[in-house]
């Protein structure tokens, strides 16, 4: 499904006017919250996914990125911690020497 830019806009707007939230996303985060706080002072952006999957990442993007709010980390805290600990505890078992 596809809308025009007009369309876009009067879809947009009925939500604004409802009071209902808006969810977006793209690339270029900074932008995108600078143009949706001039339309609400409300807005709370964030950066996911993609690249960032360490922290160093999420540092590397929040640092060079105006009006990002902060982090929201899934894989990145949920399921690649436990990979690595997974790896570790592995090598550690198959490290065991028999006499």
């Amino acid at each position: 499904m596809s809308f025009t830019r007009e369309q876009t806009l009067a879809r947009l707007r009925q939500r604004i006017d409802a009071g209902e939230p808006i969810i977006g996303g793209g690339a270029g985060t900074g932008i995108t919250a600078k143009f949706a706080r001039a339309q609400r002072a409300d807005v709370i952006v964030l950066c996911h996914g993609g690249p960032i999957a360490m922290p160093e990442d999420a540092q590397y993007v929040l640092s060079r990125t105006n009006g990002v709010n902060g982090f929201y980390g899934a894989s990145s805290m949920e399921r690649l911690p436990v990979e690595s600990a997974l790896v570790e505890q592995v090598r550690r078992f198959k490290a065991i020497r028999f006499k």
